[in-house]
């Protein structure tokens, strides 16, 4: 894992430089293993980590022990051991929390610690990110809220400013995946009343907009869904590239993506007619666009889902008792699980399994379409990934409700 950030900005304040411990031999050790983790090198990465393991053992001041957790948790980082990432930045955390006095922050020193504690909290929320731990990563992002919350206005760059938009998007998409699906919109709601500080805010407003469809979506209503997520890809279609500002580069075609799964999703109430040729429609439109977009993209995650949103929309647009169509796409579904389980990607894998259930469950094969959604389910037990199992759950409810009649 990449992760590149400037070193904590903390003052060098006499109450920290005045412990006896405090040593210019040790400062500029820590100056020089930063500039190897801002090193595109993974060897520079893993020299880093080497020498803030032997450096943590030595004595030294409280201050210069914050930067050298700071600098393990990023070090870490850098080479996939999240867990010691983990540690090394709640260890920084603790330091640096003490002097970050919310009834305090008119010194400049207290602000510092809140801004530098900001920076560490994010860092944390990024490591449970990555290690699945939804929970914990939005706590961290509340921490990071509290915290701008009390730094002065005259210290509130622009960058903290915009920080706490993403900070409410990123505490809307956790509250989702975990299934807190109105603690998710309120979020949302928070979020929009921040645009105007972001860089990007029509980038913004669309990733939004892109959430509260998905939101939508998972609560059952289809069509204010499908209206919401093509709001959403009709501005992501107007956005131009701007090279300064980075961004999502496979969120258009995941958004034309939503877009597709919820008009299959209103097409199902349908067997024939004008509403069903119409979601059908929709779907087709959206549906080639984003196979356009992902064939040109480097992100195999984002073609596989898009494979899978083709298969589910051909069974909109063929005969389901054909037998030679249910058996390609079966052999197209598992192509897609080889590939999901082969780069490791749960969410591929979970729509993958999924699909294959819906394909069966399509032909009436209930105990093939039971055995695929069940393998869902039993990935995600321990999981917090909550929001990712809805599909699959309510397929064996269906399935279920479909034998008790019998």
């Amino acid at each position: 894992m990449k992760f590149n950030e400037n070193p904590l900005k903390l003052l060098d304040d006499v109450s920290w430089r005045g412990d006896h411990l405090y040593s210019v031999t040790l400062k500029d050790a820590l100056v020089h293993v930063n500039e190897l983790i801002d090193s595109p090198s993974s060897d520079d990465h893993q020299q880093a980590y080497n020498q803030l393991v032997r450096m943590q053992e030595m004595p030294m001041a409280e201050q210069q022990r914050l930067r050298m957790w700071h600098a393990k948790g990023r070090a870490a980082m850098a080479i996939s051991k999240l867990a010691e990432a983990d540690d090394a930045l709640l260890n920084a955390l603790d330091i640096a929390l003490p002097y970050a006095s919310f009834h305090e922050l008119d010194t400049p020193m207290a602000t510092e610690a809140a801004i530098a504690c900001v920076e560490l909290a994010q860092l944390h929320q990024r490591v449970q990110h990555w290690l699945g731990r939804y929970n914990d990563a939005t706590e961290s992002l509340k921490i990071v809220l509290d915290l701008l919350k009390q730094i002065p206005a005259e210290a509130r760059t622009a960058p903290l400013q915009s920080l706490e938009l993403r900070a409410l998007k990123s505490l809307a998409d956790y509250t989702f995946m975990l299934g807190l699906y109105d603690q998710s919109l309120a979020y949302l709601e928070q979020a929009e009343l921040f645009l105007m500080t972001s860089a990007d805010p029509i980038y913004e407003k669309a990733c939004i907009l892109w959430t509260r469809a998905l939101l939508y979506r998972w609560r059952g209503e289809a069509d204010r869904a499908l209206w919401l997520a093509q709001e959403s890809a009709e501005i992501f279609a107007r956005i131009e590239p701007n090279p300064n500002i980075k961004r999502d580069e496979s969120a258009r075609a995941r958004v034309d993506l939503a877009v597709v799964e919820c008009a299959c999703d209103a097409a199902n109430y349908f067997a024939t007619g004008k509403a069903f040729k119409a979601y059908r429609a929709v779907a087709r439109a959206y549906l080639q666009e984003a196979l356009s977009l992902t064939a040109a993209a480097d992100n195999l995650a984002a073609r596989g889902l898009a494979a899978l949103a083709q298969i589910r929309f051909e069974r909109l647009t063929t005969p389901i008792g054909i037998q030679r169509h249910h058996l390609s796409r079966v052999e197209r579904i598992k192509k897609e699980i080889h590939a999901a389980e082969r780069a490791n990607d749960l969410a591929w894998m979970l729509a993958a399994y999924t699909e294959m259930g819906r394909e069966f469950e399509a032909i009436g094969d209930n105990p093939a379409a039971k055995k695929w959604y069940e393998i869902v389910t039993d990935r995600l037990r321990g999981s917090e990934m909550t929001s990712m199992g809805v599909w699959a759950s309510r397929g064996l409810r269906r399935l279920s409700s479909q034998g008790a009649a019998l």
